[in-house]
């Protein structure tokens, strides 16, 4: 392949078509305008009956609209959705800061309660869903009526309870889902029930990507509120919210319903992130070593039993998680991130992140339980599982830190 810098060149209207420029008299550039919104917005109706979503939206067979509201937080999904549920969908002023910003802010799991669209949606009772998109619209953070928020996880465990309601997985073949290691284990259960395959991975959608294209999964969920399906291969917080829509529709529930009848069923995943930050590489590998090599091989470990804050765990297994890829059960490989199972049914994880010769050590902790109300502070569910975990991974000796930097 030959580079060299183009010159400027005027291209004027910005109209979809493909034009030549002229360069050297042996050097020509093509220039191709594509309009990839029509593109995606045509895929996503090969997907999804627009024509339901439609109806539903404008309340034609309804006793009134369904109202949502979707922010785009000044990213790249603004022009999407826009075309997308005000125009294809008649969701008119449904979309907001759908114009690009130069600095668009990106997502992340610990900005949960503090979202302009939850507290617009706390005032009204007109909105049924909102959701707030990330800055490439990959990912998206879901509500109910009244600001109700959907946890990270709960998604993927939705859609495979219900997935033959979505026109694309009735053609095609859906053989399994993947998360991540990090995300709640709500479809665990859901898999359980049926011919489905579950994989769990590190995180990396490279990982999901190698899954579908070995057709071993359809639809995959990470731990930031991204998920996505073989349509494109990543996350896609469009289709997330098309999913949804489609599902309130098929059920003829709201939002809030859907979720606490599969808590119902199932019981709810509570799941806590401590992360530590500015941890020296040297910290972080004699941290993850100490406890592999010598507190999850000690003698009686496992079925010891802790108790903090009156809620006693017992450890049933310790060890590394493995990567099952698209090979087979036999085939797999340690990532560096350890966990400890407990009963009552509770995990915990430990993994590292490094970067520049110092990182992040972040500790996860999940419960999950039908014994207490759905709308329980997560973090004080979780916090016995913590402080089992602090206490056992020495944390505070090891990296001299008494709390977290991040709670989320």
């Amino acid at each position: 392949m030959v580079s060299f810098i183009v010159p400027t060149i005027s291209y004027g209207d910005l109209a979809v078509n493909t034009r030549m420029f002229v360069l050297s008299s042996s050097n020509n550039v093509t220039v191709s305008v594509v309009d990839m919104v029509s593109k995606y917005t045509e895929l996503l109706k090969s997907i999804f009956d627009f024509n339901e979503i439609n109806e539903l939206l404008s309340g034609a067979k309804y006793f009134r609209p369904f109202g949502i509201l979707i922010d785009c937080n000044g990213g790249a999904g603004g022009a999407y959705a826009k075309r997308i549920f005000e125009v294809e969908l008649g969701a008119g002023s449904s979309v907001v800061n759908h114009q690009p910003s130069n600095h668009p802010e990106a997502l992340h799991p610990s900005k949960v309660g503090s979202l302009h669209i939850e507290s617009e949606m706390k005032s009204t009772t007109k909105i049924d869903f909102g959701a707030t998109l990330d800055t490439d619209g990959s990912r998206v953070i879901l509500y109910g009526q009244r600001g109700f928020h959907i946890p990270a996880g709960e998604t993927i465990a939705i859609i495979t309870s219900h997935y033959p309601m979505i026109p694309y997985f009735q053609t095609n073949s859906f053989k399994g889902v993947s998360r991540t290691y990090f995300t709640t284990s709500s479809v665990d259960d859901v898999i359980q029930e049926g011919p489905l395959k579950l994989k769990k991975a590190p995180g990396s959608w490279l990982h999901f990507n190698s899954l579908m294209k070995n057709e071993c999964v359809l639809i995959c969920e990470d731990e930031n509120y991204g998920v996505g399906s073989k349509h494109v291969g990543c996350s896609d917080g469009i289709w997330t919210i098309l999913a949804w829509l489609t599902m309130v529709i098929h059920l003829y529930q709201p939002v809030t319903n859907i979720l606490t009848d599969h808590w119902t069923e199932y019981g709810r995943c509570f799941l806590t992130v401590y992360e530590f930050h500015h941890i020296g590489s040297e910290i972080m590998s004699n941290f993850m070593r100490n406890l592999k090599f010598k507190i999850f091989p000690t003698e009686g470990f496992v079925g010891t039993t802790y108790t903090f804050d009156h809620k006693s765990y017992t450890v049933i297994e310790a060890g590394s998680m493995i990567f099952q890829g698209h090979v087979g059960p036999e085939v797999g490989f340690e990532d560096g991130t350890l966990r400890i199972r407990v009963e009552p049914k509770g995990l915990i994880l430990f993994t590292t992140v490094s970067v520049n010769g110092e990182g992040t050590i972040r500790i996860i902790a999940e419960v999950q339980t039908k014994e207490i109300p759905h709308n329980s502070n997560k973090l004080r569910v979780t916090l016995p599982l913590l402080k089992l975990a602090m206490a056992v991974s020495k944390i505070e000796c090891i990296t001299k830190k008494t709390y977290p930097d991040l709670v989320y």
